[in-house]
């Protein structure tokens, strides 16, 4: 298994003097010192501009020698860039997220020459974020949906790395942060995560680790406090938590024992974020039929849209068109995303009124794809009343590519599945003590349950079948290829 140890770099509150600042520095030694290669320091824009400020040069070098990545410019200071997309339409929150963030990659790559990718703080999170850094170049980290057995998938067209793991069946978190400075407490809960991790060797590709937030190390309370419930105090006010009692010296020796345990873990690969990217990178552009047939057993048995190791739902939907319109042996695979909005109403009646009307749906399809780059809200067949969700459509496509019966499935219209309720990953959470009043739950899981089309499994490149080419590019998003249907050409 692929593991990395990661941390939160978040205190830009607390006094310049303060032992907090200089804790990263401390465990970016510790892990030099010991040649551990899987360190990844997530780090605020905000707190790297506290640290050139006050001069901390030295922590700066020290964390240098590891991975670096953003873990938001300005972190929980409102409005957050979650805020903020949940209240934006896709393409305006998109160019938000880049003018947000941004400023923070460019400024760690200036300070520590590299950024690695962005990473979740709290519940700073949206489809539109996850995009929004693919464009950047940089892989999502520790994005909301966790397929069993991957700690890396595809979502929004962009890389996404499995954050902390946690066991849901024990309900234990694989967290230090509480116990480094207490040391018994700290041998108890170091057995424990030990234990999980040797259980995660057996059951995932690749699982992160968590270092800790150093600043939880010695305060009761996150450092963000300060913005809990949306206040948002001038940053001269800023108040730094309450102090734990703890001792430096004795957080620093438990984290140090942390390292060699880790180390001499048993099939546990250490890398970093960087390292994952440059693994994971490859995605499948050119598949055999065999995957297609493959996604479209996978509809019928789910009666709706789900992703495939080698397809998510909106590319073996487009391929599902594809096919009916001019079938071939090998697909060129498309970039395309899930739909804006959710269909406006239920779709009218089961029955199509001829052989052609599937395929003048296909071609709706395609023709909405090739135009915007994202799956319609619903298909139109052209010169009726008949709409068809996409959902829908994915199942008679299937039905037609398979040949098989429309009884055998039942009701085509009728039920328009969640798409995220055939992935079996769960829906993101939304609930996070520093969301202010402007924050739109609802619409950041409206829009993370329409780009769950988006979701499939990443693996490296020689992990996939020898029928599936991949490439480290995006495909466009409906290839410039042309098919006959109904006396119409139609691009596709």
């Amino acid at each position: 298994m692929l593991s990395l140890l990661y941390f939160d770099v978040e205190d830009f509150t607390s006094p310049p003097g303060h032992p907090s600042h200089r804790l990263p520095g401390e465990f970016a030694r510790i892990m030099t010192k010991h040649r551990f290669g899987g360190g990844c320091f997530h780090i605020m824009g905000q707190k790297v501009r506290h640290m050139i400020r006050h001069g901390q040069d030295d922590v700066i070098k020290a964390i240098a020698a590891h991975d670096v990545s953003l873990h938001y410019d300005r972190g929980s200071i409102h409005p957050t860039t979650a805020e903020e997309t949940s209240q934006l339409p896709w393409h305006e929150a998109v160019s938000r997220v880049l003018f947000r963030e941004r400023p923070g990659v460019d400024l760690l790559m200036d300070v520590f020459g590299k950024c690695s990718a962005v990473t979740r703080h709290g519940w700073i999170w949206s489809a539109s974020i996850a995009y929004a850094a693919g464009r950047m170049g940089l892989p999502f980290f520790n994005g909301p949906f966790w397929p069993t057995g991957h700690g890396v998938v595809w979502l929004c067209n962009n890389l996404d790395i499995r954050g902390l793991e946690k066991n849901r069946e024990k309900g234990a978190e694989l967290l230090l942060d509480q116990v480094y400075y207490d040391t018994p407490k700290f041998e108890q809960r170091l057995k424990q995560v030990l234990k999980n991790l040797e259980e995660l060797t057996r059951l995932t590709d690749h699982s992160s680790m968590f270092g800790c937030h150093p600043s939880y190390t010695l305060y009761r309370q996150y450092v963000d406090y300060n913005f809990s419930k949306g206040r948002n105090p001038k940053l001269i006010d800023l108040l730094p938590p309450t102090e734990r009692g703890a001792d430096v010296a004795t957080v620093l020796k438990n984290f140090e024992r942390y390292i060699v345990a880790l180390k001499a873990a048993a099939d546990v690969t250490w890398t970093n974020v960087a390292d994952i990217k440059r693994r994971y990178m490859y995605r499948p552009v050119r598949i055999a039929r065999r995957h297609v047939e493959e996604f479209a057993q996978r509809v019928l048995e789910c009666r709706g849209p789900v992703y495939t190791d080698v397809l998510t739902a909106a590319e073996g939907l487009c391929l599902l068109a594809r096919a009916e319109l001019a079938p071939v042996e090998r697909y060129e695979v498309p970039t395309v995303m899930g739909p804006l909005s959710a269909s406006p109403q239920p779709p009218a009646g089961e029955a199509l009124p001829d052989e052609k009307a599937l395929a003048n749906l296909a071609g709706s399809l395609i023709d909405c794809v090739y135009g915007t780059g994202f799956l319609p809200a619903y298909c139109r067949l052209p010169g009726t009343e008949i709409r068809i969700a996409p959902a829908s459509l994915a199942v008679r496509l299937a039905l037609a590519f398979l040949g098989a019966d429309a009884e055998a499935v039942g009701p085509l219209d009728n039920v328009n599945p969640a798409v995220l309720d055939n992935m079996g990953v769960d829906m993101p959470s939304t609930e996070w003590g520093a969301h202010g009043p402007m924050y739109d739950g609802r619409r950041i899981v409206e829009e993370a349950s329409g780009q769950a089309w988006t979701l499939k499994p990443a693996f490296q490149r020689g992990d996939y079948a020898e029928d599936v080419e991949t490439a480290s590019y995006e495909r466009p998003m409906i290839l410039t290829e042309w098919a006959e249907y109904d006396g119409h050409v139609v691009s596709y």
